[in-house]
């Protein structure tokens, strides 16, 4: 039976949650740190779900939670938590490098689909077509021409789409 993620009710049921836990217990001093702490993890969730969409658009995070269930939870729990939270919430470099360093990283590894996602996920970063283009050629030149030759074709096909969806031109 599929897991179905509806964060919007889970919040307001945060909120109902923190305020009845703290009228329950007087507003005693542990009541109002277990309520900061719950206050903190709701904002937290929502800012990793913020961050998730905007990188990789509303229709692919619908589609992913909704493909949840208790098999792939657990990994989307781990993916949601770690690779968004931990790692994409680091201050040393800016979210346009973190794109651009994705795509290198995919092509070496030939993860087309993932591969695929980030290209899209970099443009919605600002990052330019030449740009890409460019970390492309880093990828002939260190990984070899089969995999660069194949994040090209799926570059075009994420310029294309960001061209239909009125994306910039050129870059």
């Amino acid at each position: 039976m599929p897991i179905q993620f509806q964060f919007e009710p889970i919040f307001a049921e945060s909120d109902r949650i923190v305020d009845g836990v703290l009228l329950t217990l007087g507003l005693s001093f542990g009541a109002i740190v277990l309520g900061l702490v719950l206050a903190i993890l709701l904002v937290a969730a929502k800012s990793l779900l913020g961050r998730w969409v905007g990188l990789l658009g509303d229709a692919y995070v619908d589609r992913t939670l909704a493909a949840a269930d208790t098999l792939f939870d657990p990994l989307q729990q781990l993916i949601t938590e770690f690779c968004w939270g931990t790692v994409w919430t680091g201050e040393a470099i800016d979210r346009r490098t973190r794109s651009l360093v994705n795509i290198a990283m995919l092509s070496a590894l030939n993860r087309p689909h993932e591969t695929a996602l980030h290209l899209r996920g970099a443009l919605r970063n600002g990052c330019s077509r030449e740009e890409i283009a460019e970390i492309i050629l880093q990828v002939a030149a260190y990984c070899g021409i089969p995999a660069a030759i194949e994040t090209m074709k799926l570059a075009r096909e994420a310029f294309a789409d960001d061209e239909g969806m009125g994306g910039r031109d050129g870059g």
